[in-house]
């Protein structure tokens, strides 16, 4: 699923050039302190051959975009496992999400139904995907108690490529592997929304609900198409790494 999602390119592929070049620019006026050290002679100014500094400065916003990844990923193993019951260690980095997710236990109350589910689409062969919930639970939302099918997000909130990576787990089924085989259990139970759990660095949270409804799956296995033939490319590139010569140009 998040494989197909990087078509749409908010940002995840890391291939933002303004991104990377806002740091690195951010980076260079205001923390000089960790790259003057590092040296510069002998800088070509092109990629080939840059000096330690320049390298440390290029590649800072990947360096950031992996810390975040990092903590993303940690958060929601802390999350799923105080779910659980699970004792959890926090530390100064983890702990304003957890407040954040004390704040949502507190207001939405969930009950959990499904955490951290398989899910697989493959009534067209040709635009079969697998990819993993967060949960499934009923919670209180506007005062109405209701059951959604939620994700937990760490990062920024992005409604067009969240609405679709919900959709996409909303309309497949649910898996299970057993002595390495992979059961099919049935569809992702009914439900009746869809919604991102926002866990900020502030210690606050939003509950989102999405419109991930039946159009915004139509969507994404649009994209999951178009995903398709982009790999199909990469395959054709690979054979031809020049492309076809004609005989003119191949003399």
């Amino acid at each position: 699923v998040t494989g197909v999602l990087e078509m749409l390119d908010g940002g995840k592929s890391r291939s933002f050039g303004w991104a990377a070049s806002l740091i690195a620019s951010v980076t260079a006026v205001h923390h000089p302190d960790r790259w003057a050290g590092l040296g510069t002679d002998g800088c070509t100014g092109d990629k080939d051959g840059l000096c330690p500094a320049c390298i440390y400065l290029r590649s800072e916003f990947d360096r950031q975009w992996r810390a975040q990844a990092d903590l993303g990923t940690h958060v929601h193993h802390l999350a799923l496992s105080w779910a659980v019951g699970e004792e959890i260690d926090v530390d100064a980095h983890t702990a304003p999400y957890l407040d954040a997710l004390e704040k949502f236990w507190v207001e939405a109350d969930p009950e959990w139904l499904h955490l951290e589910r398989t899910v697989l689409y493959d009534r067209s062969r040709s635009h079969a995907y697998r990819g993993q919930f967060d949960w499934i639970a009923r919670v209180t939302l506007n005062g109405e108690r209701r059951t959604l099918l939620g994700d937990i997000k760490t990062g920024r909130y992005s409604p067009h490529s969240q609405t679709l990576q919900l959709a996409a787990y909303r309309f497949a089924q649910l898996t299970r592997w057993e002595d390495k085989t992979e059961i099919v259990e049935g569809p992702v139970p009914v439900v009746d929304g869809a919604a991102v759990l926002l866990l900020g660095d502030d210690g606050t949270c939003r509950l989102v609900e999405l419109p991930a409804a039946g159009d915004a799956h139509s969507t994404f296995l649009r994209l999951r198409d178009l995903w398709g033939w982009h790999r199909q490319i990469d395959r054709w590139s690979k054979d031809h790494p020049y492309g076809i010569q004609t005989q003119e140009s191949a003399a």
